[in-house]
């Protein structure tokens, strides 16, 4: 069984690896759907 905290994330990693596991156009999309909130958390690029 999972707890709480038992597993490590690396967000930063995992930013970069979507973006080699998807399509340009897949990405696109994802960015666009997004783009709203992640003004929020992320500065632009």
């Amino acid at each position: 069984m999972w707890r709480h905290g038992s597993v490590k994330r690396d967000s930063s990693g995992a930013t970069e690896t979507w973006k080699l596991r998807l399509t340009d156009q897949e990405v696109a999309r994802v960015r666009a759907g997004t783009a709203e909130i992640a003004a929020n958390f992320y500065a632009g690029d």
